[in-house]
């Protein structure tokens, strides 16, 4: 979840890029342990090339994303029941530093589990609004709690109903260095405000930790209908890669992550 944290617009597509490099590595003349030649290269590297073209298709993109946010529809904030904190988890903060040293710094395309949060609260769905804090994007960037815990003030939260959390890497530390906070303030049902992708996999972390959790799910990557059929969605482009890379990372993630035993068993 740390790909949108970099100063620039350059991603990391791990896992995927990364068994690209290898696999490619492996089939250069003396540039892998089994010196693969000929036709079984060849093979090989039209496997890798097909792999990697379906992976960047849109289409491939559209039908992962789909699956991924298929639990979780758009919900009313208003709506839900009332709870003791809304959390939001980081993942969304963006810093450039300019020639002069001035740092700008702003919320990338999950800046909606913010704004969605925000409607929550003034909603009157929970007293406290506790912030998840990713790691400063370079020296001297503010931390994502630091800078979203300064908007909320803005816009009208009181300091006193803020919580700001330690500084995290991944959902999993990020739950765990919360949940004191939270348990301190006598929280025990909360509302979990993060993208719609990323939901499956972050709650069971706050599961274990012995809370009750609703879901709030936002930053929608699709429309929710299907979308009408076009030639451009079979081209590859490296937004549809970043996608797959995505829930693929979630699918993971969930598969390894922590378990919340079913109380009838």
């Amino acid at each position: 979840r740390r790909a949108s944290r970099g100063g620039g617009p350059v991603r990391n597509t791990a896992p995927t890029g990364s068994a690209g490099t290898a696999a490619i590595t492996a089939l250069l003349p003396g540039g892998g342990p089994w010196r693969i030649t000929g036709r079984i290269a060849l093979a090989a590297a039209s496997v890798c090339a097909a792999l990697l073209w379906i992976a960047s298709m849109p289409l491939t993109a559209v039908w992962m994303l789909r699956i991924t946010e298929a639990p979780y529809v758009p919900i009313d904030p208003s709506m839900l029941p009332v709870a003791d904190a809304i959390v939001v988890p980081s993942g969304a903060i963006v810093a450039t530093r300019g020639p002069d040293g001035y740092i700008h710094t702003r919320l990338g395309a999950a800046n909606d589990r913010h704004e969605t949060a925000l409607r929550a609260y003034f909603a009157g769905r929970a007293p406290i609004l506790a912030l998840g804090n990713g790691r400063p994007a370079f020296p001297g960037a503010p931390t994502e709690a630091e800078f979203t815990r300064d908007r909320a003030i803005e816009r009208g939260v009181p300091a006193n109903a803020i919580i700001a959390g330690p500084e995290s890497s991944f959902t999993s530390d990020e739950a765990s260095n919360l949940a004191p906070l939270l348990h301190t303030r006598g929280v025990r049902h909360i509302i979990l405000c993060t993208s719609a992708h990323h939901m499956a996999r972050a709650i069971p972390h706050y599961e274990v930790a012995g809370f009750k959790v609703t879901a709030l799910p936002c930053h929608f990557m699709t429309y929710g209908t299907p979308a009408s059929w076009n030639p451009m969605q079979l081209v590859p482009s490296a937004i549809a890669l970043e996608a797959v890379d995505t829930c693929v990372k979630n699918w993971l993630g969930r598969a390894v992550g922590p378990r919340v035993q079913d109380p009838r068993d």
